[in-house]
């Protein structure tokens, strides 16, 4: 097999509402690759997805076995009149990165984006993931944006 990211499979992610085990298995892989997050609990992740569901595509990249290692998804806002997309839960397992699969990921979801005529990407980033970022071609967001009480790290394209 070789060890670029053709060995993974990319597919859709089942509303978490019906209990898929992929979704409750992206919601892991999502947990413990972003150190960032306070200890939710697995549920606070799962209605967090289930409710971005309504307006938003998830995919999984699952590895020959079928186990899943990567994944991430986009959403819909509308911000001063322009439909604006933002990534959202991007997360590659440690044994699977390295080998393309991010980027992967990233291309299916910007062509979801373009498919929905969204007028910019955006998305949140952490320390360890801006390489990965500006190497796809983002930029740190040049405006400030606040989620909830704190000031977020955004990328944008």
């Amino acid at each position: 097999m070789s060890s670029g990211a053709k060995e993974f499979e990319i597919v859709d992610v089942p509303s978490p509402g019906e209990g898929h085990i992929i979704a409750e298995e992206a919601a892991k892989l999502i947990l413990q690759s972003i150190p960032e997050i306070a200890e939710p609990t697995r549920e606070q992740v799962l209605d967090t997805v289930a409710t971005e569901m309504d307006n938003a595509h998830f995919v999984a990249a699952l590895d020959a076995e079928g186990a899943v290692v990567g994944t991430g998804g986009l959403y819909m806002k509308d911000i001063d009149g322009a439909d604006k997309a933002f990534i959202i839960n991007m997360a590659v397992a440690p044994s699977a990165r390295q080998r393309g699969l991010g980027s992967r990921l990233m291309t299916v979801l910007e062509e979801e984006a373009a498919r929905r005529d969204a007028t910019e990407i955006l998305g949140q980033h952490h320390e360890g993931s801006l390489i990965f970022y500006t190497g796809l071609g983002y930029a740190p967001a040049t405006r400030p944006f606040i989620e909830g009480d704190v000031l977020a790290k955004f990328i944008e394209k």
